[in-house]
């Protein structure tokens, strides 16, 4: 039997609508079938906290939220603090990026970035979080091989899975579903469709990247099957939370779009 994840809905898909109207944009979330919601932007705790009153009252769970300023170590506690207010079980964590490591970090520099969140990973585990960091272009986790080594690096740390990112830098995220699954703490959806492979050596890399990143649940042409990270998740026991998270799609209201990726959730048993 399939293990019922809980679907929740990242409003990236929304843009700079949820900041005009943020009521709406939740009412179309919870109609479009979902139970949860993320990168609500909430920069101080009594904001993040009205946001969660209103999630609430339109039916649904805040899974994770943002800030307009995450990157300093001071706005990052800040933002640890404001997660554990929310009563959130996890925090996400921002490394330096590589630009702060080089364009090409040995294994050295994959050590010296663990150090760097040592500070970071307590205080999140102090207020009774799992710490972690998201697989994402531009920040040292690009690649499978880059888990391994931070991870490994940074025994206490946890893992956001994005299956998008992972694809754009050319690793299967079931890989790394299969290699680290007791580490992941959240799950992010989306699927690629690659127009140019990604390169961040390149000096147009970005707008590779701006072009090619995102294409709907199903839809990419990097061979990644769905059906089978689901079951590799329900394979090494995760139980978190699991937010498409889809960029605006061209001639597509941001409700269609979540509608769409839910229903195809809902046709492969999810």
């Amino acid at each position: 039997m399939k293990r019922r994840f809980r679907i929740a809905c990242c409003l990236i898909t929304w843009g700079d609508e949820q900041e005009q109207d943020l009521e709406k944009c939740l009412r179309e979330v919870q109609a479009a079938g979902y139970e949860g919601v993320e990168s609500l932007i909430a920069d101080s705790a009594e904001e993040a906290l009205e946001q969660a009153a209103l999630a609430a009252r339109c039916g649904l769970k805040v899974v994770n939220i943002w800030a307009s300023e995450m990157f300093a170590p001071e706005a990052q506690r800040a933002f640890i603090r404001r997660s554990a207010a929310l009563g959130l079980d996890q925090a996400e964590i921002w490394d330096a990026g590589r630009s702060y490591y080089g364009e090409d970090p040995t294994p050295a520099d994959f050590e010296r970035c663990a150090r760097d969140l040592d500070d970071l990973v307590d205080y999140a585990a102090g207020h009774g979080l799992r710490p972690y960091c998201h697989t994402h272009v531009g920040c040292m986790m690009e690649t499978k091989e880059d888990v391994d080594l931070l991870m490994r690096c940074a025994p206490r740390l946890w893992l956001l899975v994005d299956t998008g990112h992972l694809l754009v830098c050319g690793t299967n995220p079931v890989d790394v579903v299969r290699a680290h699954g007791p580490r992941i703490a959240h799950v992010h959806l989306r699927d690629h469709f690659a127009v140019a492979q990604w390169d961040r050596s390149r000096p147009d890399a970005w707008d590779t990247w701006d072009i090619a990143h995102s294409a709907m649940l199903g839809k990419g042409n990097q061979g990644f099957s769905l059906p089978e990270f689901m079951w590799w998740l329900e394979k090494v026991g995760y139980d978190g939370w699991v937010s498409v998270e889809q960029m605006p799609q061209p001639g597509m209201t941001a409700a269609e779009v979540v509608r769409l990726e839910r229903h195809y959730l809902e046709s492969i048993g999810y």
